[in-house]
């Protein structure tokens, strides 16, 4: 099996996850005064604790935290487990470049990401720059590297959860329509994006979690090829709890709608902002565990039957 194959194989296990460490995280770090190696030291903690491989099933890292990591990536753990966030552009030779650099420093996959805000693009374009991901994806799998093509939200907080839908449905249509222009195996790619919910200044903005679930699924259903194995979600800034709710209820309707797709998470601020307390409150151990317990609650929502193990 190809290097590409394996580390989807060893990825995509069950009830698995990502711990998001990027600009976000940063700044959550600083405003609560801890020192920059904090999210490093995090992060190695993680991927050398049982917590690897059983709950989290990997790290994903901007490029100045994975500088940080005080050791090689290949010596983490037997199970690919690290992962490079790249911000793509215009530019296909840059994006090669990038995609080549991340190949020379060990990472196993690479997110893919270049959001535009309202303003940036024409009117009935997506605010996601397809093309360039699309190139940056078939670039990755040359390399043997996961590519993790990401669709986040821009920020619409008074979206109602119709709006939301319809520009997650036609971002995730472009992006994947340009992908397969370029020829990128979508077999052999995860997508990253929001759970479809109002935004949090929409009117009547409470939506329960059977609500959340039914739009999300219909949007997967719509708008991400059957043959895409996974799809991870963002928090999109909201709170562990109501992500663990949604998230089962998207579970469990998958589940009966048949849906045999892969359904993780990719997560930065429900994961983030407990540990940070923790540390704050205990140090590195009480960080941990509050990371930790995060992970398990996640887990015991995307798999109920699962959770003990």
């Amino acid at each position: 099996m190809s290097r590409l194959g394996i580390t989807l194989d060893r990825l995509l296990r069950p009830g698995l996850g990502l711990l998001v460490l990027d600009e976000y995280a940063d700044e959550e770090a600083r405003r609560r005064g801890l020192p920059p190696s904090a999210l490093p030291t995090l992060a190695e903690h993680a991927l050398r604790s049982p917590l690897a491989g059983r709950r989290l099933g990997g790290v994903l890292l901007s490029e100045r935290h994975l500088g940080s990591l005080t050791a090689p990536v290949a010596s983490h753990a037997a199970l690919p487990f690290i992962g490079l966030r790249i911000g793509v552009g215009a530019d296909d030779s840059a994006n090669d470049e990038a995609v080549r650099a991340a190949q020379q420093a060990g990472v196993d996959f690479v997110e893919l990401r270049s959001n535009r805000r309202p303003g940036q693009f024409p009117r009935g374009d997506t605010h996601v720059a397809v093309e360039p991901i699309a190139a940056a994806a078939a670039a990755a799998q040359a390399a043997g590297l996961v590519p993790v093509l990401s669709a986040a939200m821009p920020g619409l907080d008074a979206s109602t959860i119709g709006v939301t839908r319809a520009i997650t449905v036609n971002a995730l249509t472009a992006l994947f329509a340009a992908a397969a222009d370029r020829g990128v195996d979508l077999s052999r790619v995860v997508v990253r994006t929001n759970l479809v919910a109002p935004g949090r200044r929409a009117q009547g903005a409470a939506s329960s979690a059977d609500e959340v679930a039914r739009f999300t699924v219909d949007t997967l259903d719509e708008a991400v090829p059957t043959a895409v194995p996974a799809v991870w979600f963002m928090s999109s800034g909201r709170s562990l709890a109501t992500v663990c709710k949604e998230l089962e209820a998207v579970t469990a309707l998958a589940a009966v709608r048949g849906d045999a797709r892969h359904l993780g998470y990719a997560m930065g601020r429900a994961l983030v902002e407990p540990a940070l307390d923790g540390m704050v409150t205990g140090g590195l151990a009480r960080g941990h565990q509050r990371l930790s317990a995060s992970c398990d609650a996640l887990h015991r929502a995307l798999l109920p039957a699962l959770a003990g193990r």
